[in-house]
């Protein structure tokens, strides 16, 4: 999930690149990964995406940022990749959220840049599904219209 504090750091950013500052990059570059990952599974080559070779990366001292303090993810300054850090459990990072979003800054200095990130931690549907009731019993008419609907229960997963 986006932090209030990433949004208002980004918000900042991206008015000093309006004042005229050009190292700062307004849109996020955005990634998905699916949650289980193992630690070191490649997410993306950020270098290519920021437009960086990978020698820029260890020149200019890259480093990962992110608001919320836990780094989900390194930077692999010798190839520009960007990888899982830890095994990430998407229940434990966003609860019971729709949406889960990790936003944070790669970063280089001489001279500054930012480049916002946001990873999507996708739901690999690890848990069975829970039903209220144990046995469902649906009465469907015989006399139903073709393409009728019927109301069904919902699980919790």
């Amino acid at each position: 999930m986006i932090c209030r504090r990433c949004r208002v750091i980004q918000q900042v950013l991206c008015l000093w690149a309006l004042l005229g500052v050009p190292r700062v990059r307004c849109e996020p570059i955005r990634y998905s990964v699916a949650e289980e990952g193992e630690s070191g599974s490649v997410v993306a080559d950020v270098a290519e995406d920021a437009g960086l070779a990978p020698a820029q990366l260890s020149a200019r001292r890259a480093r990962i940022a992110s608001p919320a303090g836990r780094q989900h993810f390194r930077l692999e300054r010798g190839s520009g990749r960007l990888v899982v850090a830890e095994r990430l459990d998407r229940e434990e990072m966003c609860g019971r959220s729709r949406t889960c979003t990790l936003a944070f800054e790669l970063l280089l200095a001489d001279p500054l840049q930012f480049f916002p990130i946001e990873v999507s931690v996708e739901d690999i549907n690890d848990h069975s599904p829970v039903f209220p009731d144990e046995r469902v019993t649906f009465k469907i008419l015989e006399t139903s219209d073709p393409g009728s609907t019927v109301d069904t229960l919902s699980c919790i997963d």
